[in-house]
C-alpha cells in the first residue's frame, strides 16, 4: 500500500472545501482530475480543525467545509458516508 496523500478542493469562498486522502495512483489522477490541490497532512489537519472551531465560535460562517479528511474514492456520496465511512475517516483531534 502507497503512502497516504491529501488532497483539498476549494468552492466559492475560503471556508467552503473538501478534504480527501488517497492512497494509490488511481485516485491520485482522479483527484487531480477533478480540480483537488494536493497539500500536506499537517495542512488537511489545520483545515479540518478550523471548521470544527467555526462550528463552535463562529456558527454563521461553519458547516461549509469538511471537519473530517474523507477517504476519496468511497466516500464522495452523503449516504454512503453515513452507512459505511464513518469508522473509516481521519478524525480530527479536539
Amino acid at each position: 500500500m502507497a503512502r497516504k496523500m491529501y488532497w483539498v478542493r476549494y468552492h466559492e469562498f475560503a471556508n467552503n472545501y473538501e478534504l480527501a486522502w488517497t492512497d494509490n495512483e488511481v485516485d491520485r489522477i482522479t483527484a487531480r482530475e477533478q480540480g483537488f490541490d494536493h497539500i500536506t497532512r499537517k495542512n488537511a489537519t489545520t483545515l479540518a480543525r478550523q471548521e470544527r472551531e467555526r462550528a463552535v465560535y463562529d456558527a454563521a460562517f461553519s458547516g461549509y467545509a469538511d471537519d473530517h479528511i474523507w477517504p476519496f474514492r468511497y466516500c464522495r456520496n452523503m449516504d454512503f458516508i453515513d452507512v459505511h465511512c464513518r469508522d473509516k475517516a481521519y478524525i480530527v483531534e479536539a
